[in-house]
């Protein structure tokens, strides 16, 4: 694919396995913006997690919709209750709308999908969501916080990779002071 560059699942795992036995949540919804293979939405989706992964490039979502097809199929998990049935990919903008707006650079990649926004299809508004993973592109990283910051409930969980070994978490503190916390 082209542009397409994989994160480091290994350390996402640890950080989501972190999460899961460390640090207090919301609920148990993950949601994952620009799923491509969905090996995050997977990793989540094993964890136990409701996992929803959105795409807005159809040969990425195809790809990612055949890695949880996969990973569903796999020996070991046909014994065992931990295969990640609960992860839905769904075709669309990972952008609530209105959010582009929040953009000071009209050249953002994340900006350039000109599909319609896929909560309306899921039923669910990004503040319906626990956690929430982005591996943006280069310099997309403070858009992504400004999104999640204006449209995640107060409490929910921003995961980043934004590089080799630089994960990044930050929670919604209050819905009135708009603020994150941030945790490296």
């Amino acid at each position: 694919m082209e542009q397409f560059v994989a994160g480091d699942y290994a350390l996402v795992w640890q950080t989501l396995q972190w999460i899961t036995d460390s640090v207090p949540r919301t609920g148990q919804r993950f949601l994952e913006w620009g799923c491509g293979f969905a090996v995050v939405s997977g990793l989540a989706g094993e964890m136990g997690y409701d996992a929803i992964g959105i795409e807005a490039e159809a040969d990425l979502l195809q790809e990612g919709m055949k890695t949880i097809e996969q990973w569903k199929s796999i020996e070991q998990w046909k014994s065992i209750d931990s295969r990640p049935t609960n992860v839905e990919l769904i075709h669309g903008n990972f952008l609530p709308p209105g959010a582009d707006s929040l953009a000071d650079d009209p050249t953002l990649p994340s900006l350039g999908h000109p599909l319609p926004e896929a909560y309306s299809e899921i039923g669910l508004n990004l503040d319906d969501f626990s956690i929430v993973y982005s591996y943006p592109w280069p310099g997309e990283d403070d858009f992504h916080e400004l999104v999640f910051d204006r449209y995640a409930e107060s409490g929910a969980l921003l995961v980043q990779f934004c590089g080799p070994n630089d994960v990044r978490l930050c929670r919604k503190a209050n819905s009135s002071n708009h603020a994150l916390n941030r945790a490296y």
